[in-house]
């Protein structure tokens, strides 16, 4: 119990030492040594009035330095706004390219594999677009009639969840908001790091179903509270095309399948997080993308991500989850995130601020949440 409680409070002490700086991250290596660069670039309008429209659009690297063995991979942002005559938003897109900084004979399937998944990335932003510039002239006829200020969004947030010599695993996370209400969606793409070849489930999983009835079994201990269909159940409709509509990841932890809000139950039962790891089930797995050395990062995805480690050296697991608190404005109405939850074992503390970021640090044997946010 002790050890819990000094791990929340050194997340509260780490966040407050590096608040509203960007992370510095280093996902599935042992070297703790790494930076994290952001750069935006805006084009502005020069004040002249050119027509109805306005455009905007952004890119924003991020580079996590490794050893010269593992890949150096960089998340450029691609966005687009555009406003009418007034400086209102119409439409925001938002994607990630994969790129590397390396460019290395080591690399060069990997490059050409990102290069591919990039060309998959630029056309599904045409289509959003071509879609939104649609819903764009409709809403600027309604906002000129006296009506209308709805504002169209496609936001992707992607994850490393691992990079390393054996594997390259992301999730990407979009929100959109087509002018009802806001969704989102999780789609994930795996590679092998020699081969650049995309990672098939079965390619890491040797026993799936041995894989799902643990995931049965973990899904009941963490969601007790809610009826939804067996995992296993909606594996065995997937199994037929080797699993290409399942999200799953795989981390320095183990394998993650994801199951978005309607998938396994209702609206209300919200999206389901599972983690098998490789430490208890390493048969299962195919050995090559076990992980294998004794130090990691892994991000948290908040939101009913719950993972199970030993925290306090008692033999026992302890769940760990960080979920978003959102209140509301009394009188917009409009709901908005004011916080964290942090929960670890038995123990849980909130903290308030927005824009949240949470990873989990194993180093040294010693096991960290480390949440980082901008502060009200």
């Amino acid at each position: 119990m002790k050890h819990k409680i000094r791990l929340l409070i050194l997340c509260i002490l780490i966040m407050f030492s590096l608040v509203s700086c960007m992370p510095s991250f280093h996902t599935g290596v042992e070297n703790d040594k790494s930076d994290t660069e952001t750069e935006a670039i805006k084009k502005k309008d020069s004040g002249k009035k050119e027509s109805k429209k306005k455009v905007d659009k952004k890119t924003d690297t991020k580079r996590e330095k490794k050893p010269h063995s593992k890949p150096h991979i960089v998340l450029k942002k691609v966005g687009e706004e555009s406003y009418d005559e007034l400086g209102m938003t119409l439409y925001h897109i938002e994607y990630k390219y994969i790129q590397l900084e390396d460019d290395g004979e080591e690399f060069e399937p990997l490059i050409a594999a990102f290069e591919e998944y990039n060309k998959e990335v630029d056309e599904q932003f045409a289509s959003t677009r071509e879609t939104f510039e649609n819903f764009a002239k409709e809403e600027e006829s309604n906002r000129l009639e006296g009506y209308g200020e709805k504002v169209f969004t496609e936001e992707t947030d992607s994850y490393i969840m691992r990079s390393d010599k054996d594997v390259v695993s992301i999730l990407n996370y979009t929100k959109y908001d087509y002018g009802a209400s806001e969704r989102y969606s999780r789609n994930s793409v795996s590679f092998d790091t020699s081969t650049g070849n995309r990672l098939n489930f079965l390619d890491v999983v040797k026993d799936d179903k041995t894989f799902f009835e643990l995931v049965d079994k973990r899904v009941y201990e963490d969601y007790e509270e809610i009826n939804i269909q067996n995992p296993s159940e909606y594996a065995d409709a997937l199994r037929e095309s080797n699993y290409d509509n399942l999200v799953w990841t795989i981390s320095p932890m183990g394998v993650t399948v994801y199951f978005d809000t309607r998938v396994l139950g209702a609206e209300t039962d919200g999206p389901q997080v599972i983690t098998i790891s490789f430490e208890e089930n390493e048969e299962i797995f195919n050995q090559k993308y076990v992980y294998e050395e004794n130090d990691y990062v892994v991000p948290i995805v908040a939101g009913n991500m719950t993972l199970h480690l030993d925290v306090d050296g008692d033999g026992r697991s302890d769940a760990i989850a960080v979920n978003n608190i959102y209140k509301q404005n009394p009188e917009t109405l409009n709901i908005y995130e004011d916080g964290i939850n942090i929960l670890v074992g038995d123990q849980s503390r909130e903290l308030s601020g927005y824009d949240s970021k949470s990873y989990i640090i194993k180093r040294m044997a010693i096991i960290i949440c480390m949440c980082l946010f901008l502060m009200k």
